[in-house]
């Protein structure tokens, strides 16, 4: 597909990889619980809590720029190249900075613009819907494990590319899928927990 910037064309040829790229998520749920505080007031406050990171790899530019504004509108922002601005990066890597409740809003925007925008705002539903359901839902989202399972040679792999290699799945209709990990390398590929799960999968030690 081509889209023309000023008086430039680009060409999009590549495809972005989205997904978590936080080390934990925060449930403070307990904590607001113990104010005393309104339950209703309390659910509306866990959505402005926690910032979840979103990476997305090689994304066109135009989309990164539309993104941020977007974003910076609704309260939150987004880290893109420094060359985006002036269309002299064609595609980058791009990093989210939102609430649930702004990525909500967000995916509403999303839906109408061009630049693979559209898909990308359902992928990000996804994967939002799989942080938030095992962190409301932890032990039954495990227990709902399904026999499905990946298997990846980690070596020398960045977390990007093993992201690349995942298929994004609805976790909650779905069930996460099982990613067994060597146990030799359990410790170092532990910071790959959150960002597996929110494309569908559970880290398994083997």
């Amino acid at each position: 597909m081509d889209a023309t910037y000023g008086k430039k064309v680009f060409t999009m040829k590549r495809e972005c990889t989205i997904f978590y790229c936080g080390e934990g998520i925060w449930d403070s749920l307990e904590w607001m619980e113990k104010t005393g505080s309104d339950p209703y007031g309390i659910r509306i406050m866990t959505e402005k809590n926690q910032i979840y990171p979103i990476y997305i790899e090689n994304m066109y530019f135009a989309a990164g720029n539309i993104i941020k504004q977007d974003l910076l509108s609704l309260g939150g922002d987004a880290v893109v190249h420094k060359f985006f601005v002036n269309a002299k990066k064609e595609y980058g890597n791009v990093l989210l900075l939102g609430t649930a409740k702004h990525y909500r809003m967000l995916q509403t925007k999303m839906y109408a613009q061009h630049w693979g925008l559209k898909e990308l705002g359902a992928e990000l539903r996804i994967i939002m819907e799989n942080l938030l359901y095992h962190r409301d839902h932890r032990q039954e989202s495990l227990e709902q494990t399904t026999s499905a399972e990946i298997s990846i040679d980690f070596t020398g792999l960045s977390t990007e590319e093993i992201m690349k290699q995942l298929p994004l799945r609805r976790a909650k209709n779905e069930g996460f899928a099982r990613l067994p990990i060597p146990e030799e390398q359990g410790q170092s590929l532990t910071k790959l927990y959150h960002p597996a799960l929110s494309r569908g999968y559970v880290l398994e030690i083997k």
